[in-house]
């Protein structure tokens, strides 16, 4: 087969709208697996909240990869050995909940296999669905102690978070990565993480070209590793962002749209 790896979006691309993965995706990966192409779980999730979908999909045994934080955690599934880290300092995330006050969207980050929030809504809600994380409450970010975290996020109303990136991005210029996965979640992170970095670093560890890529995604933070890949794709769920970047459009994440992307990736 011409790809040597396949990296795929978890929410909203292999898991379905119930957060299952389908028979078809999974006979799709396993087979794959079999054949000897490596299988890379990269998300907006906490690394810790993407290993249960690892395990149950063998990637240890495989020699598969989990980036989770967009890119900001790099994790080997058969060593369990971290290959790369990269978070905001305290003055960034300090920084960043300072100008999230007077906007209507909550300030949520991640310690300890907890969400930590001043507030709670029914958006950081579903962030605890998601990570099935326990959420803590602060009365003010200063008093958490930490001297680096891997990313925090702006969650709330779609059009006020795309609102937001608009207005927040040209502050930061460059020096804190802002992107959005769900619409309903803007995510700060390292200025050198994304899902594409991340790709390049397992790639590279591999020894495997871009070109024996591919990727498949679905929102705005899976456009770095789309734009990269030898062969790349999104789902019928998809944004526009990501359909204009993909060379394919699948069906939907209830859809199997993973395995119809693997069938098409066999044909490249």
């Amino acid at each position: 087969m011409k790809y040597k790896m396949l990296v795929t979006d978890v929410d909203d691309t292999l898991l379905t709208d119930d957060h299952e993965i389908t028979k078809e995706n999974r006979e799709a990966i396993m087979e794959l697996q079999k054949n000897g192409v490596r299988f890379v779980l990269a998300s907006g999730r906490p690394t810790e909240a993407i290993t249960g979908i690892a395990k149950e999909l063998e990637l240890s045994k495989y020699g598969g990869f989990v980036a989770g934080y967009n890119g900001g955690e790099i994790l080997e599934m058969s060593s369990g050995s971290m290959l790369d880290r990269k978070g905001l300092t305290r003055e960034e995330l300090l920084e960043i909940y300072d100008k999230s006050k007077n906007i209507d969207l909550k300030y949520i980050t991640y310690k300890d296999n907890f969400v930590l929030g001043k507030e709670k809504d029914i958006f950081v809600d579903e962030e605890l669905k998601i990570t099935n994380f326990e959420y803590l409450e602060f009365k003010d970010l200063q008093d958490v102690e930490f001297d680096m975290l891997i990313k925090c996020m702006l969650v709330g109303k779609p059009e006020i978070v795309l609102e937001t990136r608009n207005m927040l991005e040209p502050l930061f210029d460059g020096r804190i990565a802002l992107t959005i996965s769900k619409p309903i979640f803007l995510e700060f992170i390292n200025k050198d993480a994304s899902k594409g970095n991340a790709v390049r670093t397992i790639a590279a560890k591999l020894g495997i070209s871009l070109e024996e890529v591919a990727a498949i995604g679905d929102s705005y933070n899976d456009i770095s590793m789309l734009e990269i890949a030898g062969f790349s794709g999104t789902v019928e769920n998809g944004n526009n962002t990501a359909k204009e970047t993909a060379m394919f459009i699948s069906s939907s994440n209830n859809n199997s749209g993973l395995a119809r992307f693997v069938e098409e990736m066999k044909k490249q």
